[in-house]
């Protein structure tokens, strides 16, 4: 046995169907070197994703490639810790953009890796593996439209990628344009009210305009178009022009979806640095965003004997505003930031440090309307009159301008304290610590610059008490405990401290079992007491008045906030009985006092608890909805999951033996089996099941609970998704769908009852790489896809009793944009 500088090698030679002497020969003159895995991680992975099935998913970029994998890595959808060749990536987001075909693998890291890494426990940890060397200049282009047309999007993007062994750097750019959707392209319900691109008069209550003007045309007139010249008018004016109506669609000034823009530019570098790995991250954003809320129509009272009236009593007249043909909203974010990242090793610990800064901006506009009591105070005043021109000083707007700093200190730090008989303790600690600062204008006033300072101290013990292969009772099984602690301080919300406990119990190869307990103090963080305050519209349905609406959404910071305590149990089974096949299983309860939470849906039973925050019109229309971060006085959850996957292999031809390359190396050790698969087909299946056990909210006391399943909620309690996919080199196809149970929402106001059927909805995505069937200089690094959103167009219904649909649910109210085909053409230079 010979060894150099810890690496291992394992080189075999074998013959086909050998005889056992051969075999003895063989095995003897064996040559193995120890070595680490290239990139591996601390702890054993769970399960990998290899080249052929990272390639089967179709996937651009490693970003791409987490969410699409999502079943196979942690079907819960919580974030997990990301490596990147076994090394936290701080505060680095650059490597998501790293093309998917830059990693070599894909780990799954078992569930002790949380502690090792001082991660939440039981939360996953990815080490995305990349590639020793690789080179890629890549351009995308893309375009997506829904297939019944009414709006478009564009997709430009340029990436360069560079890995040479340690050192490796990235530059990536993208634009988009989602032009707007406009609700006059779709069928659904239409605005009520009286729309003219000239004007119109009409009379006060809805009668006669006048009777000597119906005397003259000989009819009664209960509408009369306005002149095309300026005033002043007299009934002879009016009877010429009383019937040159100018009829407008409000659907032509009213957004389904607004007119949206977009770019960003990221770029990343990580080279050595003696011992340690420093990386350098820049980037910046920019989006806006427009949305047309309906005509911008003034309405106003033209009293009698006033302004040389004609008429011998009021009138009413309703007019567009000149120039400005819908009332807006208006959005725009920026933000640059930079993050400086290091790894390595002092004096035995394991050290990851990171700074990050950020900057952003944002600007709000919303028009609300035209002033009408002002524009009447004028009109009373005979300082406007009804002839004169109506411009966007008459509209009634709010704006809120803010820009955000953010500066950010991270440490960690791990190392082996001392070796049990089942293996090493581990100490893993961290520190954070971060700077914010908030300036905020609200419709031109200076609000109070919010400043705030946050830390967080946290230690975490991995502790091995029995090893299956070396313990001390082999037949016990593999069986760690993991402790966690840590406080946090933060200005103007005091302290805030948590402990959790997690046990993992492998008693078999193919069983894995982990409980997890844990208690923490819920102090609001500094975004969700300062965040910018940010307005736009969103279409919901109005259960009071049975019908959709168009309201302004707020979100944002909330300082009024109060601190809460969580404490929640997690049990959970993972069974794997081949390589390709895994079942997982999982139980969770939380229990909240004082927990933050956004603005639940609003049913009647949400509104009448929060109806502070819930804006109507003289007329009961719903107008606004202050939806920003709530205190909930208890909140009581509890959900099962389970899920199954399977991935493998079809279809595949057997050659003669070869070499395994490195690629496919397991444990550190190269194999060198008798066959090797060819053309074979890489299949790849998922599908999940999330059961809602309990979900109820009190939002203080002296008010009812509120079952966020029953029928005061028409909430599903089941969802379901799948997903299988079918690749082979140059090819794939995959198939994803979603399913979720009906709901029920109990009469109200003397309406009967809502019954919700949700569809299930199926995604194709699908790519093709032209150069792997043909060799053509042109096709070279060619790649086409092409994805299908909501495939076969459907939608969530909603219906009565007596299976009517109410007004506003139906399809082009529910889901106006439908099906979405999106083509994208990538080339490898």
């Amino acid at each position: 046995m010979t060894s150099a500088s810890g690496l291992m090698l394992c080189l075999a030679a074998t013959l086909p169907n050998p005889s056992a002497d051969q075999a003895d020969a063989a095995s003897s003159n064996d040559i193995v070197v120890t070595a680490e895995r290239h990139g591996q991680a601390r702890v054993a992975a769970d399960r990998e994703i290899d080249e052929a099935q990272i390639s089967g998913f179709g996937a651009e970029s490693i970003d791409q490639l987490l969410k699409r994998a999502a079943p196979w890595i942690d079907p819960t959808g919580e974030e997990p810790l990301l490596l990147i060749n076994g090394k936290p990536i701080g505060f680095d987001q650059s490597i998501l953009s790293y093309p998917a075909e830059a990693l070599t693998r894909l780990e799954v890291l078992k569930s002790e890796a949380a502690a090792e890494y001082g991660h939440s426990g039981g939360g996953r940890v990815i080490n995305l593996v990349l590639k020793r060397r690789f080179s890629s200049l890549n351009m995308d282009l893309g375009y997506e439209q829904p297939t019944r047309g009414g709006s478009s999007g564009q997709r430009v993007s340029a990436g360069r990628t560079a890995i040479q062994g340690e050192w490796r750097w990235n530059a990536n750019v993208r634009l988009s344009r989602d032009s707007a959707l406009l609700k006059s392209a779709r069928n659904g319900a239409r605005r009520n009210g009286v729309f003219d691109q000239r004007g119109v008069i009409i009379g006060q209550n809805g009668g006669e305009v006048d009777p000597i003007l119906s005397g003259i045309l000989g009819r009664e007139l209960l509408a009369v178009a306005l002149p095309a010249h300026d005033g002043p008018w007299d009934l002879e004016d009016l009877a010429a022009s009383a019937d040159d109506f100018y009829p407008m669609d409000p659907s032509d000034y009213e957004t389904l979806q607004p007119r949206r823009h977009s770019a960003s530019l990221n770029v990343g570098v990580t080279r050595p640095l003696g011992a340690f790995q420093i990386s350098l991250n820049l980037r910046a954003n920019q989006s806006r965003n427009m949305a047309w809320r309906g005509p911008a129509m003034a309405q106003f009272l033209w009293r009698e004997g006033q302004a040389d009236s004609p008429f011998g009593d009021d009138v009413r007249i309703i007019r567009p505003l000149t120039g400005l043909p819908a009332l807006r909203v208006e959005g725009k974010n920026q933000s640059v930031g930079a993050s400086l990242n290091l790894n390595g090793k002092v004096a035995g610990w394991q050290l990851s440090l990171g700074v990050n800064a950020n900057r952003s901006w944002n600007e709000n506009m919303v028009e609300n309307g035209v002033d009408q009591s002002a524009l009447q105070q004028q009109l009373d005043d005979v300082l406007l009159l009804p002839w004169d021109g109506l411009d966007a000083r008459w509209i009634s707007n709010s704006a809120t301008k803010g820009r955000s700093d953010m500066l950010a200190l991270q440490a960690n730090v791990n190392r082996k304290l001392f070796q049990l008989p089942a293996g090493p303790v581990n100490l893993a600690m961290s520190f954070s610590a971060n700077h914010t600062s908030t300036e905020r204008q609200q419709n031109g006033q200076d609000q109070p610059t919010r400043r705030r300072q946050q830390g967080q101290g946290r230690v975490a013990f991995n502790l091995p008490i029995n090893r299956g292969d070396e313990g001390l009772w082999p037949e016990l099984g593999d069986l760690t405990f993991d402790i966690a602690a840590s406080t946090q301080r933060m200005s103007g919300s005091g302290g805030q401290n948590s402990w959790s406990m997690g046990v993992n119990y492998e008693p078999f190869a193919w069983l894995q079992l982990r409980g997890s307990w844990d208690y923490s103090d819920a102090a609001p963080s500094a975004e969700q007491l300062d965040g910018p305050i940010d307005q736009n519209v969103q279409r919901i349905f109005d259960y009071a008045r049975q019908e959709m609406a168009d309201v302004i959404w707020i979100v944002g910071g909330n300082p009024a906030l109060r601190r809460g305590q969580r404490r929640n149990m997690m049990l959970s089974a993972a069974v794997r009985p081949t390589s390709t096949l895994s079942y997982q299983a999982g139980y969770r309860e939380g229990v909240a006092r004082f927990g933050i939470t956004a603005l639940p849906e609003l049913t009647p039973a949400i509104e009448a608890a929060f109806s502070d925050r819930i804006f109507r019109d003289a007329d009961g229309y719903l107008r606004r909805i202050d939806a920003r971060p709530i205190n909930l006085d208890r909140q009581i959850d509890s959900q099962f999951h389970q899920s199954i996957t399977w991935n493998g292999t079809i279809g595949a031809q057997r050659s003669a033996l070869g070499l395994v390359p490195a690629s496919s190396e397991v444990g550190g050790v190269g194999r060198a089996p008798d066959t090797r698969l060819e053309s074979a087909w890489t299949v790849q299946a998922s599908l999940s099941h999330n059961m809602r056990l309990k979900s109820r909210l009190l939002i203080h006391e002296g008010l009812p609970e509120i079952d966020q399943l029953g029928e005061e909620s028409g909430q599903s309690r089941h969802d379901v998704s799948g997903q299988i996919g079918v690749s082979r080199t140059g090819i794939g196809v995959t198939l994803q769908g979603n399913w979720a149970s009906g709901g029920r929402l109990k009469a109200t106001s003397g309406q009967g009852a809502l019954r919700f059927k949700p569809p299930l909805t199926l995604n194709l995505s699908t790519f093709i790489e032209p150069d792997k069937w043909k060799s053509k200089a042109w096709l070279k690094g060619l790649r086409v896809s092409l994805d299908v959103q909501n495939l076969t167009r459907q939608y969530r219904r909603v219906v009565r009793d007596d299976n009517s649909v109410p007004i506003g649910f139906g399809r082009d109210d529910i889901d106006p944009v439908g099906r979405i085909i999106r083509v994208t053409i990538r080339k490898k230079f």
